[in-house]
């Protein structure tokens, strides 16, 4: 493969358009993770209305058109990891419309927890292996629902502070 075609990544103007927002998602995680709660950051990041994807951007078109950018990112020096990669695919997903759901879980390792995320779009797993997530105790999700209602649950006060779980996997 030439050097052209790796560098290619989009190749339309709907493409290009989600390459310039996965971007701009990446250069504003890094801060967003270390000053703001994990709550705040999926509720930034929950578009406030969802745009039906134009036939050229399936799920699996979005997913790995995220996943190169996180390449990409990390051969300057961006350290990804399940957090980053789920808060990506989890907006984008979500901005096209999909039923997105970002968990939390964490194992203990040591004397530290080590945590672990992963998505789930429609109840079933998306782009993660059931042997990584069977390994984490599950903590919460966002968005949350109300049992009582669907609806996005007013309870935030039992969403824990993760900026000092490791989320490496």
């Amino acid at each position: 493969m030439s050097i052209s075609n790796k560098l290619r990544v989009a190749m339309n103007p709907a493409e290009l358009f989600l390459v310039a927002r996965i971007t701009a998602v990446l250069l504003i995680l890094p801060a967003s993770l270390k000053l703001l709660s994990i709550n705040r950051i999926t509720r930034m990041l929950t578009p406030r209305r969802r745009r039906t994807p134009p036939e050229q951007l399936s799920p699996e078109r979005i997913t790995y058109l995220c996943l190169r950018a996180l390449t990409l990112f990390g051969r300057i020096s961006y350290r990804s990891s399940c957090l980053r990669r789920c808060l990506l695919l989890f907006h984008c997903l979500r901005y096209y419309g999909k039923p997105v759901v970002i968990h939390f879980g964490v194992k203990p390792s040591g004397e530290d927890l080590v945590g672990h995320c992963w998505l789930t779009v429609d109840g079933a797993l998306y782009h993660d292996r059931i042997e990584m997530v069977s390994q984490f105790t599950h903590m919460f999700s966002l968005p949350s629902r109300s049992p009582v209602t669907g609806g996005p649950s007013e309870e935030r006060s039992t969403i824990p502070d993760l900026r000092t779980v490791s989320f490496d996997a």
